[in-house]
């Protein structure tokens, strides 16, 4: 007789490690309605894993409700699954995310309300809200307030009224996150002072500094600037001191905003800088600040309008570096990263990552910026000069010209072991063996990758 039900050794497991497992397999968070039939998944295998899945809370703690298009043919459906997953996360953290289109209509705005109505009865479990959408009325301060609201993103965020900015998240005693994309900061009334981290989307003028002024405690602050806009010159302004933000991150083709934040400001604790651009206000800002960043990361191309070398010099202690350049700059970037008696700049880096973009080709022939690059490399390593061994290095350059490629691959390969190298080989058996191999065996990692073929991967 054939027996009715035949065990397997999945249905041995462990209800611990299954539901292990299923934290691993459903996504934490997802942007569309079609990524939810993921969490859905593990209750449509089996009776077992059915009963398992709906009885874990934190598989239904994230909840979308979007109305992104003008017509939904099932409008309300929504509305019934956001019931179904308060209802299985029981009491577990919620993180919600509401969008609607800016451009939706009535009826796509009123499920946001709808929901929103909805959600406010459990305003005591959010963890982490983000709405999109205008016009928002039904969003008001609950009952139970926002005990274990940490993170909040507002998009398109009006009140309704722009001269009575809303306060429905001003006693949030947890609240350490904040996004603003595309909403006005005197818009909002939130307790700034707990702020940690925060990120600006298509600020103003000089909301960027504002939110710096109001927000004592933040740690890290990213800026995006989507469009160029015409900015008002700001005569007599005083630079602000912020006393504890380590990281700011700046993005955006606006130079004229980006220029006017860092004339702003004054970050003495900055550990951690990312700018597109290579300009007198950056160096100002780093001198300015005396601060011992660590990290810089310059996103934008650069001609080397200003001195690299100027730069270098405002940040001694620098340990990783990331560079996009033009081929123009090519030859001063070398010279100034090449390590002599003389030449001490940021002795101590760790990592260096270069991105070589379209432009002018080099100043100066092939060859001669090939060498000069394998010697800055080779001098790197050099325990008399460098405090610490180059640990990380990337080359990326997807315009090298022919010439430049051999020249430079043929330097990388002569980088040959010399008798007077502190890292010497075993004596046998002898063998031929480059400095960039042995190094990386030491240090790290090694890459050299030019027109999107890895020349180097050690």
């Amino acid at each position: 007789m054939t027996p009715a039900y035949i065990s397997h050794p999945i249905h041995e497991i462990p209800i611990e490690l299954l539901l292990k497992i299923f934290s691993y397999c459903v996504p934490v968070k997802y942007n569309s309605i079609s990524q939810r039939r993921l969490v859905m998944l593990p209750s449509h295998v089996c009776q077992r894993w059915r009963a398992i899945a709906l009885s874990t809370p934190s598989l239904w703690s994230y909840i979308l409700v979007t109305a992104d298009s003008m017509w939904d043919p099932y409008p309300y459906s929504k509305l019934e699954c956001t019931r179904t997953w308060l209802a299985r996360s029981e009491h577990c953290p919620l993180s919600i995310q509401l969008r609607g289109n800016p451009g939706s209509s009535i009826d796509a705005t009123m499920i946001i309300e709808d929901a929103l109505q909805l959600l406010l009865l459990h305003s005591a479990r959010w963890h982490h809200f983000s709405i999109e959408q205008t016009q928002i009325y039904a969003l008001k301060v609950p009952k139970d307030g926002w005990p274990l609201l940490e993170s909040l993103e507002l998009k398109y965020f009006e009140t309704g009224t722009a001269a009575q900015p809303s306060d429905a998240f001003f006693t949030a005693p947890r609240l350490r996150r904040l996004t603003l994309n595309n909403c006005r900061p005197s818009l909002v009334k939130i307790p700034w002072n707990q702020l940690t981290h925060c990120e600006a989307i298509a600020p103003l003028w000089d909301e960027a500094a504002d939110i710096l002024r109001l927000s004592p405690n933040l740690e890290s602050l990213e800026v995006r600037y989507i469009e160029i806009r015409s900015i008002p010159v700001l005569e007599g302004t005083r630079t602000f001191q912020h006393p504890c933000l380590s990281t700011l991150k700046v993005n955006g083709r606006d130079s004229g905003a980006i220029r006017q934040l860092l004339d702003q400001i004054s970050l003495p604790f900055l550990r951690e800088l990312s700018c597109p651009h290579l300009d007198t206000a950056l160096i100002s800002l780093l001198s300015r600040s005396a601060c011992n960043l660590v990290s810089l990361q310059i996103t934008g191309p650069f001609k080397f309008e200003e001195s690299f070398s100027d730069l270098l010099r405002t940040i001694p202690g620098l340990r990783d570096l990331s560079i996009s350049i033009n081929p123009s700059g090519w030859v001063e970037l070398a010279e100034a990263l090449t390590l002599t008696p003389d030449n001490q700049l940021v002795s101590g880096l760790r990592s260096l990552e270069l991105r070589c973009t379209a432009g002018s080709e080099p100043a100066h022939p092939a060859h001669q910026c090939a060498s000069l690059f394998a010697a800055a490399l080779q001098s790197r390593w050099a325990p008399e000069l460098a405090t610490d061994g180059l640990r990380f290095m990337e080359l990326r350059s997807n315009f090298a010209s022919e010439a430049f490629r051999k020249a430079l691959l043929s330097d990388l390969n002569t980088l040959v072991e010399s008798p007077n190298s502190a890292h010497k080989l075993p004596r046998s058996p002898p063998k031929r063996q480059t400095v960039l191999e042995q190094t990386i065996r030491t240090y790290g990692r090694f890459d050299v990758i030019l027109d999107g073929r890895r020349f180097y991967s050690l």
